[in-house]
């Protein structure tokens, strides 16, 4: 009997099946961004996690397990680009991972549309603050971090607002300054992406976002099929960007955790962002 034929079959199989497992995995990566930017001054490269759409630990990754990946890969700051809690439900899994990080470095926070819909959010941030977390609502802080200052402006959700022109004149007055220092690097830290005229205001070095989800399904050279706030194929999904025309900066958008048993993911894997900047 000719082998040859069931050997060909079974690798072929076993391509299919690799390939089903990369296109619908669910098991999360760590996506790396280097950035050359002249406006960081630091004497050795700034790196930054991005964790976006955590929805209450729904991936598989668990917050200590994901809080251990931050620490080991040596971050200097944690920036949490909302939707880290579900709308309904217990916030632990989320806290985990805060709670294990904010000893170690500075952590910053901005709520999405899923905390802004909580019954409870205030008591929410009230705890997230008294575990020392930076809960930045259209308001900025800063840390150092390899001999430079960097300030991090921050953003609630728009749907704390009536309408967007509501949440843009609440967020936008006291935040269109240049930065105080001028050797400062800043960092703007908001749900969405898509806000990206009132970004171009901001005189941002680096814009972190989420929401999108990665599009959801992603096909070869369209990119993302669907994001909320966005529609069918929208501009800012999953990856870096180049925006601004007056001040330029890069966009990173994070395609988060979050995994739905009946929408799956497809060609999507959920990641940490890892942003170094040198």
């Amino acid at each position: 009997m000719n082998k040859w034929p069931l050997a060909g079959a079974g690798l072929m199989l076993a391509g299919i099946n690799y390939a089903a497992w990369r296109l619908c995995s669910y098991e999360p990566s760590i996506t790396r961004y280097r950035l050359q930017d002249a406006h960081w001054q630091g004497d050795r490269p700034l790196r930054l996690a991005l964790v976006s759409d955590f929805h209450s630990g729904s991936g598989q990754w668990s917050g200590k397990a994901l809080a251990r990946i931050v620490l080991n890969e040596q971050a200097d700051a944690l920036l949490i680009a909302g939707d880290h809690f579900d709308r309904k439900g217990e916030i632990d899994e989320g806290l985990a991972l805060i709670t294990e990080v904010v000893p170690h470095i500075p952590v910053f926070f901005v709520t999405g549309n899923h905390e802004e819909g909580r019954s409870d959010r205030v008591e929410m941030v009230e705890e997230l603050r008294a575990c020392g977390v930076a809960v930045l609502a259209n308001e900025g802080a800063a840390f150092q971090a390899a001999g430079q200052r960097i300030e991090v402006l921050g953003f609630k959700d728009v749907a704390a607002f009536a309408d967007r022109d509501d949440w843009v004149w609440a967020a936008g007055s006291p935040l269109k300054e240049g930065p105080v220092d001028r050797q400062a690097y800043r960092v703007v830290l908001s749900h969405r992406p898509e806000q990206v005229d009132f970004y171009n205001q901001l005189q941002a070095h680096l814009v972190l976002c989420g929401h999108a989800h990665g599009g959801q399904w992603r096909l070869p050279v369209i990119g993302g099929v669907f994001a909320p706030g966005q529609g069918l194929f929208p501009r800012f999904s999953r990856g870096i960007y180049t925006c601004g025309e007056k001040y330029p900066y890069h966009l990173i958008v994070s395609a988060g955790f979050a995994v739905h048993p009946l929408v799956p993911r497809i060609a999507n894997r959920p990641e940490l962002v890892m942003v170094d900047i040198g």
